[in-house]
């Protein structure tokens, strides 16, 4: 799949080394994501280009036109199918987490934020926000919500969403004892700092 594309994108689209699995979260994330947001989409561009290999070979699915940069991304985790947690709502997933971390910290590095968001099961055991906020590297570049099934943790994605593009990062919820329920509210055109907020970091 990267070797056919290879000969279609220029050279500074093209990943350096690392295997397949790593190649396609980070050519996915080069054609949906820049910090330059609203940048526009053509049609002939490398862009375009990778989202139409990725959709023709059913690796992704594609509703509407993709007509610009987003500069930020959130990502949906499936709930964890083994949590002890008999009133959680768990998804199976065929994705391992090692996808989810390494899509993640791809949309983080090359957009202006990531953040994933799931049910509270996801936060367990091997549950992708568990295995996010065992991460070292992506613990330190992704914020992560686990009350993502309830009007809360909407609330909570769209304001970790904002605090990632003003810098900040942090882990919401209730699972663990290193998060906090809300993202440290922040008036438009400042940042958020460690001393407001404990658990947040700078990018």
């Amino acid at each position: 799949m990267v070797a056919d594309l290879t000969s279609q994108l220029p050279i500074s689209w093209l990943p350096t080394g690392g295997s397949t699995d790593e190649q396609l979260p980070h050519l996915l994330a080069e054609a949906l994501v820049d910090k330059s947001a609203g940048t526009f989409i053509d049609s002939d561009s490398p862009a375009a280009t990778v989202l139409k290999a990725l959709r023709s070979a059913k690796l992704i699915d594609v509703k509407g036109d993709v007509r610009g940069f987003a500069g930020a991304a959130l990502i949906l985790a499936p709930g964890n199918p083994d949590s002890s947690d008999a009133n959680a709502q768990s998804t199976p997933s065929d994705t391992p987490q090692s996808a989810y971390l390494t899509l993640a910290t791809q949309l983080d590095a090359i957009g202006g934020g990531t953040v994933v968001s799931g049910p509270a099961s996801a936060a367990a055991g091997a549950g992708v926000l568990a295995a996010i906020r065992g991460d070292d590297v992506a613990k330190g570049a992704v914020s992560t919500v686990d009350t993502g099934t309830t009007p809360m943790g909407v609330i909570t994605a769209v304001l970790a969403l904002r605090e990632q593009l003003e810098g900040g990062i942090g882990a919401y919820g209730f699972v663990g004892g290193d998060t906090k329920k809300l993202p440290t509210l922040i008036a438009t055109g400042t940042t958020s700092s460690t001393t407001s907020n404990p658990t947040a970091t700078r990018k």
